[in-house]
């Protein structure tokens, strides 16, 4: 069986058609590279972590999707309830006298 129809270019890896924008989106990528653990163990669905940060920039992915920056926030979380003096499991050292 022999191709027939016409292949149709597709830009897959230009960022925008403005140079000036996709020059700001490139630092971007590597502003969230960064941040990232640069395993690129695949959990947030990019292959690669540099993919994950572009997918980001695009806005079809989310920071908080990388499990490790997920694992980030949550730990500031519980860290910010457990200052304000509520109890989170595994963060307080003292047990209540009722609970035991």
């Amino acid at each position: 069986m022999q191709w027939e129809d016409n292949l149709e270019f597709a830009p897959v890896l230009k960022l925008s058609d403005d140079m000036g924008e996709a020059l700001r989106m490139m630092a971007d990528i590597d502003k969230i590279c960064g941040k990232l653990p640069g395993l690129d163990c695949g959990s947030c669905g990019a292959p690669t972590c540099r993919a994950f940060a572009e997918d980001v920039v695009r806005g079809s992915a989310k920071e908080n999707e990388c499990i490790f920056i997920l694992r980030e926030e949550i730990k500031h979380v519980a860290q910010a309830l457990s200052s304000m003096g509520g109890f989170v499991p595994g963060h307080n050292k003292e047990v209540d006298s009722n609970d035991r």
